[in-house]
């Protein structure tokens, strides 16, 4: 193990199988997530045509998956000098990812309020994940001198942008499980991201003997959030606040 100097060891042998997997349950997550909307999009049933800004978050999204997958495979290559240089990606990819996804997002609400406008209510759940990613992401590319801090911010940050294809592969389950109460929605649409972050927090007390503080204060602010946006979700002031702050019209 190579130690930092708060005592916390940087590398581990068992890294190169722990982040490689990471990332392969992450693809197999977007796979079983987003295959059956893909094929509606390609097969032309998809409930409306995919907006600009859609279109720019699916691929800054395959992206950021991509360059995590050669940021990998560059350290296990021990090209750290091309690993660095890749990351200045952050700079551009991070702020086109949030701002396409909430502006997509927006665009889906103004298409299902006239039929819907009870939908108004989802818009918590993707905005609540994107404020995080973007937090996160930033705070992986300020800490990125930090080997340890660096590596799990990116794995934070990646865990809460897949919620939206481990919820549509697990979610429906979860929701007919825990009905459609408060840990349905918060589970229903979070357990992905809880389970690769439990992962994580479990791997590092098995090689390190302790949980990375990134980890932790992570954790907590993602439980903090998801609560809070769980609860928006299923409150009465939510759903007519972002009708308002929309200038969504009802049918």
């Amino acid at each position: 193990m190579i130690g930092t100097r708060s005592g916390f060891a940087a590398r581990h042998r068992g890294d190169r199988l722990f982040f490689p997997a990471f990332i392969a349950m992450s693809w197999l997550g977007v796979a079983m997530g987003f295959a059956p909307h893909i094929a509606k999009r390609f097969g032309g049933t998809a409930d409306y045509p995919a907006p600009a800004m859609l279109e720019i978050h699916v691929w800054a999204f395959f992206a950021w998956m991509t360059i995590l997958t050669v940021q990998a495979l560059l350290i296990g290559a021990r090209r750290h000098d091309l690993h660095r240089l890749l990351g200045l990606s952050l700079l551009v990819l991070v702020p086109v990812m949030t701002v396409s996804a909430i502006a997509a997002e927006i665009h889906s609400q103004r298409f299902y309020a006239p039929r819907d406008p009870d939908n108004a209510r989802f818009f918590a759940l993707p905005l609540t994940s994107m404020v995080l990613f973007a937090g996160t992401a930033t705070l992986a590319f300020v800490w990125r001198g930090d080997a340890a801090a660096h590596k799990r911010l990116v794995l934070l940050a990646t865990a809460v942008i897949l919620s939206a294809a481990f919820g549509r592969w697990w979610g429906e389950g979860i929701g007919l499980m825990l009905g459609d109460g408060f840990w349905g929605v918060l589970l229903g649409n979070w357990a992905g991201t809880i389970a690769l972050i439990a992962a994580a927090a479990l791997y590092d007390r098995a090689t390190r003997g302790r949980v990375h503080r990134v980890l932790i204060w992570g954790a907590a602010v993602y439980a903090l959030a998801f609560a809070g946006a769980s609860a928006a979700y299923l409150s009465d002031w939510w759903p007519a606040w972002v009708r308002g702050a929309l200038g969504l019209a009802a049918g």
